[in-house]
């Protein structure tokens, strides 16, 4: 049996990078799958060190809308009605 990457690995790409599954999730998937291959990520790590080495090529992902929303010292008060959006 060939040792790879955890399973529902693209689920995780897409959440943390807001991404609906497409081209460019499978393409980063791909890209990982490639990266073990040749001995340059290490197989059987939980999903933190996959995404980080996402992060090394493809850079952070955007904020999502709270996120910003906090760095621009808008947070939302407490008790408060607000949006809510999924992010997968």
């Amino acid at each position: 049996r060939r040792v790879g990457l955890p399973g529902g690995l693209s689920v995780q790409i897409c959440v943390h990078y807001g991404l609906a599954p497409g081209p460019r999730s499978s393409q980063m998937l791909e890209g990982l799958r490639e990266r073990l291959e040749r001995g340059e990520v290490l197989a059987r790590q939980p999903y933190e060190y996959y995404l980080g080495k996402l992060e090394e090529v493809h850079g952070k992902p955007p904020p999502r809308p709270a996120e910003a929303m906090e760095e621009e010292g808008r947070g939302v008060a407490a008790g408060s009605v607000s949006e809510v959006r999924v992010w997968c």
